[in-house]
């Protein structure tokens, strides 16, 4: 028998390991990304233990061009290029290959396929070949000594294999390749000829030649066109995947000869790294070769399905401080959810699993566990430990249990710690910072149509899941807490973020009553104008289409009507928003298709999604109020998201209107925030000019165009005010004068003379811009007045692009975020105020800077002038007599009548 080589596809791996984690990137504590490293380590740690390989080794790419570019300078011109973070991590990889003692190739003017073509074309007679990638180039390779191991799918791929997937054998790859072209190296291949099309031509003609040669024969008449007058495409395209199996480069078998992995330089390359997920197998190792035998130590989960260890639990439970806890339930509606079984942990690695719903098992009594809990869970002097701690806080309320201090969210933690990382779940944060890789819930629900009811789950498996769960999240909150702590945040933590958990509870309790009639009527004539705007996009057309395929759209638009192709993708020619407004100022379907797409979303995404919102129970709209969302602190919502609503249009007004008090008794009152931002602004730059505009209770904006414009205030036209306004929130934003000339409609000098003349007048703003932009770079982050921060990874970038979005992002954040942080406070006072009350008012909405309450009528003076105090003293009161802090406040039957 053989021995066996395998060759690793090194590239591949790297992008494929950090684009895994692209929206929740692994961070150390130097701050350096190591996802691809960590990929990457995963990997190799992967082959050692499936395949143990004695000749192993790496193949990648070089930067430098290959000799394709040559010949077709196109050649992988659509790909973007390499992110920043993804850069910084190629040296670091080549320290892991050494450390580990990896053989690793590359070649200059070469691509790692055409080594790997020319190591099989060397050594497969003498050898087998496993050939680890998905790179469908190297299938040309394959045959009854060289097989292919897809990393991802799992699976080996053998000539049989190739057949079955392309149509073709693998001898004919190259020739199926030049036919269909590669869109992800931007290979051109033959227009009009798909995957299909080309096996059936390969397996009637041959080779590409003899294809082009016999097309005369070719019956359908777009293919036969297409390959006479494209034949040289085909051609150079199957030279362009042909991989060359002769690269001048010297590799011998003992060159890569492979052994232990696990050496003491891997080992330190770890610790540099923070790879502690790998830390087992040099701990492993270290045993081994001392000869002595320790025990490992896991995690110990206990199954509470007794009443004799229930109560020992609970005794036990009653001498703790520090408790995580963590819910198992019937459903995700936290309004309406039930409890399925619960999970306790208040020491590291030990956890308990408390079954109490499951459909078949031994398990406690509900009633008898629910009433033995209640005192526990509702002392004040226990400190209470979740992640995403708002749902189990409400599916307790549903049992009649009011969990009383919610002490900790290890999600919350997470994302004041990583606010621009897209993902916060408890799988994200165990992965980040434990490096433990969660059960995840589909392995006891599964997915789809068949997903069971956790109900329906074993309790057996339930246990290790749940258990988990608990477990994980206490070991986060020993370490999150001392970060916080370390970064300046738990102050924030505490007295800004924690509070707001149980507010947004109660908003999300109460809901909303909505009009079902409106939305029925909106829903039927958004309908009609878009049958009417479809009619006259076909009119333009010549043809009836599917006006929702973009495909379809691109055909009419670029081929048919021979408009101006302005963007290509992956998939062909761009039909996006962007594409159809530049287009939309020569060519009337354009317009008519934003129009068109326009309304259609504000009819799916509104008119026909609210009334299936609503709770059969309580016939409210229960929105989730969400934040662990936004990078500035903002919230968001979801279920609907109610933050997207247009206010500009009258559909969107119309869409306002739809959201009413319950009864006549009652009335919506809205408490907006006027230019808080701008206000903001004026107290952290103070600047003179500004404060006093505020001050005086003038008009900022058309104060700002009585100044840039020069001309006294009663003389400041509709339009001067509106240019004022776009510059005062252009500036907020970090808007420079060729982002300020597009909103304006004028050229790039008069933007910039208004910018120039607005800093002449306001000269603070200027510096304050300026300092923060030194802060940010200096630090690495800017902070609210309230100490929130946001870490810019991108402010000193070489690349200039993401440094001036990374310093827009500087400008804008404290200013932002400080009213995030002003409004979440006010809403935290005013709930202390009212939650008791929920039978005279309720607080039900916040979005933007505005929140809305639900008040009976005749408490309705009392709780305005409560709301507007509140709301208008949050700040200090030395910042409140430099800069006014005002509130608009307006009632009425439904929301658009109240703002």
């Amino acid at each position: 028998m053989k021995e066996k080589i395998l060759l690793l596809d090194g590239s591949a791996v790297i992008y494929r390991s950090y684009f895994a984690f692209k929206n929740n990137p692994l961070i150390n504590s130097r701050g350096e990304n190591t996802s691809a490293i960590f990929g990457f380590m995963n990997t190799l740690v992967s082959i050692k233990k499936k395949f143990d390989p004695k000749y192993f080794a790496v193949i990648q790419d070089e930067k430098a061009p290959t000799f394709r570019h040559k010949q077709y300078p196109e050649y992988k011109a659509t790909r973007d290029k390499m992110p920043e973070d993804l850069v910084s991590q190629l040296a670091p990889l080549q320290e892991l290959l050494k450390a580990a003692k990896v053989p690793f190739f590359s070649q200059a003017g070469f691509e790692a396929d055409d080594i790997i073509g020319t190591i099989v074309s060397r050594f497969s007679e003498k050898f087998d070949i496993l050939i680890l990638s998905s790179d469908k180039d190297l299938y040309q390779l394959v045959n009854d000594n060289v097989q292919i191991y897809r990393l991802s799918k799992k699976i080996f791929v053998g000539p049989k294999e190739v057949k079955e997937k392309f149509g073709v054998p693998p001898a004919h790859i190259i020739d199926l390749l030049g036919l269909m072209g590669d869109s992800s190296d931007n290979v051109p291949g033959v227009p009009k000829i798909g995957m299909k099309t080309a096996a059936k031509l390969i397996n009637e003609f041959g080779n590409i030649e003899n294809i082009i040669q016999n097309s005369d024969k070719i019956t359908k008449n777009s293919i036969r066109k297409s390959l006479q007058e494209n034949s040289d495409l085909g051609t150079l395209s199957k030279k362009l995947v042909t991989l060359d199996i002769d690269v001048p480069i010297s590799i011998s078998e003992d060159e890569m000869k492979f052994g232990e992995l696990f050496t003491p330089e891997l080992e330190k390359f770890c610790k540099r790294y923070e790879l502690n997920a790998f830390s087992k197998h040099f701990e492993k190792k270290s045993v081994e070769k001392s000869e002595e035998v320790s025990a490992e130590i896991v995690s110990e989960y206990k199954l509470i399905a007794k009443k004799e260890d229930f109560e020992n639990l609970l005794e036990e439970l009653h001498k703790q401080k520090n408790i995580a806890v963590d819910l198992e339930t019937n459903s995700l509606n936290k309004i309406d959810g039930k409890i399925v079984g619960i999970s306790f942990c208040y020491e590291p690695k030990v956890a308990y699993y408390i079954p109490l719903r499951h459909d078949y098992g031994l398990q406690l009594d509900l009633n008898y566990v629910l009433s033995s809990l209640k005192p526990l869970l509702e002392n004040k002097n226990k400190f209470f430990i979740g992640h995403n701690i708002k749902f189990d806080y409400m599916i307790f309320q549903n049992e009649g249990i009011e969990i009383a201090n919610l002490g900790f969210d290890t999600m919350i933690a997470a994302y004041l710690l990583s606010p621009d990382e897209h993902r916060h779940n408890l799988d994200a944060v165990s992965l980040k910072y434990l490096e433990h890789k969660m059960i995840p819930i589909s392995a006891l629900i599964g997915k789809g149509k068949k997903q069971l009811n956790f109900t329906q789950t074993a309790i057996e498996a339930a246990l290790t899941y749940a258990a988990e769960d608990a477990n994980i999240t206490y070991q986060l909150w020993e370490i999150l807490a001392e970060k916080l702590e370390n970064q300046g945040l738990f102050e924030l933590f505490k007295q800004i973020e924690m509070p707001l958990v149980k507010v947004l509870a109660s908003m999300e309790r109460n809901g909303v009553f909505v009009d079902v009639k409106m939305f029925k009527h909106l829903s039927q004539n958004l309908g009609e104008k878009l049958a009417d705007l479809k009619k006259k996009i076909f009119e333009l057309s010549g043809e009836e289409f599917n006006i929702n395929s973009p495909a379809q759209l691109s055909y009419i638009l670029f081929d048919k009507m021979n408009l101006p192709v302005i963007k290509r993708t992956k998939t062909g020619k761009s039909t996006n928003i962007d594409v159809l407004e530049k287009l939309s100022k020569d060519h009337d379907i354009a317009s008519l298709m934003i129009d068109y797409r326009k309304l259609a979303k504000l009819k799916s995404t509104y008119a026909d999604a609210f009334p299936k919102l609503i709770n059969r129970g309580t016939h409210r709209i229960h929105s989730s109020f969400n934040q662990t969302v936004t990078a500035t602190g903002r919230l968001s919502s979801s279920n609907p998201n109610l933050q997207n609503i247009p206010i500009r249009t009258e559909i969107g007004r119309g869409i306002r209107e739809g959201f009413i008090a319950q009864s006549e008794d009652f009335t919506i009152l809205a408490a907006d925030y006027s230019q808080i931002e701008l206000r903001i602004m004026a107290l952290m730059s103070e600047d003179k000019n500004l404060i006093k505009t505020f001050q005086t209770g003038g008009d900022v904006h058309a104060q700002t165009a009585s100044l840039i414009f020069d001309i006294p205030p009663d003389f400041v036209t509709s339009d001067q005010r509106r240019e004022a306004k776009t510059i005062n929130f252009g500036i907020l934003y970090g808007m420079g004068s060729y982002s300020l000339s597009q909103d304006l409609n004028i050229s790039r000098e008069e933007a910039k003379t208004f910018k120039d003349n607005y800093f002449n007048h306001f000269p603070k703003v200027k510096e304050y811009l300026e300092k923060t932009k030194e802060f940010a770079h200096k630090n690495g982050y800017v902070q609210t007045l309230f100490g929130r921060k946001r870490f810019l990874k991108y402010i000193n970038s070489r690349n200039k692009n993401m440094q001036k979005f990374a310093e827009r992002t500087a400008i804008n954040m404290p200013i932002q975020g400080t009213s995030a942080d002003i409004i979440k406070i006010a809403m935290s006072n005013i709930y202390n105020k009212i939650h008791n009350k929920t039978d005279e008012i309720k607080m039900i909405i916040q979005i933007h800077d505005e929140l809305l309450f639900e008040i009976r009528k005749n408490f309705l003076e009392k709780y305005t002038e409560m709301i507007k105090i509140e709301m208008e003293s949050v700040l200090n009161e030395n910042h409140r007599n430099i800069v006014p802090i005002v509130v608009d406040i307006g009632h009425g039957k439904n929301w658009l009548e109240a703002h």
